[in-house]
């Protein structure tokens, strides 16, 4: 059930967003959601946020864990002119609310919540699910222990956690492992990370590149919020369902931006060989934000989707 269906501008209900956020470009992009809240099977409010006519065949958006839904504004935008696009934010960020101790934020958790998400809106199915970053850890969690379906996977950007040691960018290399580590110590060790994540942020935004660099770090403006992101990725890294991934039989694509600095090509390329029909696209002048910038995943995204559309 729908608990509250807001009528409010989006930006209102983005209250991690400065007060100087609604002249971004990226706020611009965002009002193309409706928000709305529901309750997960355990009480918990969950963020909802929809864009397209409902009558169109859904698509699931699954955003990178702890990040803020503008992330997928540009790509909704895209994909809503043919269907009714569907995400949630995840439990605990980029809001500062409801991210103690007691707050499960387990991978099967969220995968759960995105399985709320679709049977309080009345959607048996979607059309498709579209992951960004380490929303993939969500999405086949769900797809592997059969909390969902869908008819067809598009990947951007793929975080995930591989079985076999293969070519890692600097970010996965020290960054994933410190998350586990500040996930193990608790929120005292996040301070030392936020502190020097937070001294090594850029100055106000001055155009998009920054504004996404921004957005990018609202998880970690305290110490708190750093911990509950630490958990986050944690639990990406320390529940792996790449074992599984040869259960996930419907057509998938995965698409690598090449001037990626923080996943390596190598991630991408395993996974896409790991999922039983599915094809990988290199996506050129593009690096890890490409799923706001690029017109090109933008586009490929829609015509993939378009291939295995169902009648509305």
């Amino acid at each position: 059930m729908i608990i509250d269906a807001d009528a409010a501008e989006v930006l209102d209900v983005l209250t991690y967003l400065p007060e100087e956020a609604r002249t971004w470009e990226l706020a611009e992009a965002g009002r193309v959601f409706t928000h709305s809240l529901c309750r997960a099977d355990d009480g918990q409010p969950l963020h909802v946020f929809e864009a397209g006519d409902r009558s169109n065949p859904t698509l699931l958006l699954v955003n990178a864990v702890g990040m803020s839904v503008l992330f997928l504004a540009a790509i909704a935008r895209e994909l809503s002119q043919q269907y009714h696009v569907v995400s949630w934010e995840t439990r605990g960020l980029p809001r500062a609310s409801d991210s103690g101790e007691d707050c499960d934020l387990s991978l099967e958790r969220l995968a759960k919540d995105g399985a709320d998400v679709l049977w309080r809106l009345g959607i048996s199915q979607p059309a498709g699910i579209l992951t960004y970053c380490s929303g993939i850890n969500v999405a086949l969690c769900g797809l592997v222990r059969g909390l969902f379906t869908t008819r067809r996977l598009c990947i951007v950007s793929p975080s995930i956690e591989l079985p076999v040691p293969r070519e890692e960018t600097v970010y996965q290399r020290t960054m994933l492992p410190i998350w586990r580590d500040v996930a193990e110590k608790g929120a005292s060790e996040a301070a030392l990370i936020q502190r020097l994540l937070q001294t090594s942020a850029s100055s106000a935004p001055a155009g998009l590149a920054e504004e996404l660099e921004a957005i990018d770090r609202l998880p970690f403006v305290t110490p708190e919020t750093t911990y509950t992101y630490a958990r986050l990725q944690a639990a990406c890294r320390d529940e792996t369902v790449f074992a599984g991934l040869g259960t996930v039989g419907i057509p998938a694509l995965v698409l690598h931006c090449c001037d990626d600095t923080v996943i390596h090509a190598d991630t991408a390329t395993t996974l896409a060989d790991a999922l039983p029909a599915c094809s990988y696209s290199e996506i050129r002048n593009s690096g890890h934000f490409g799923i706001f910038t690029s017109d090109t995943i933008h586009g490929t995204a829609v015509e993939f989707f378009n291939r295995g559309r169902p009648e509305a």
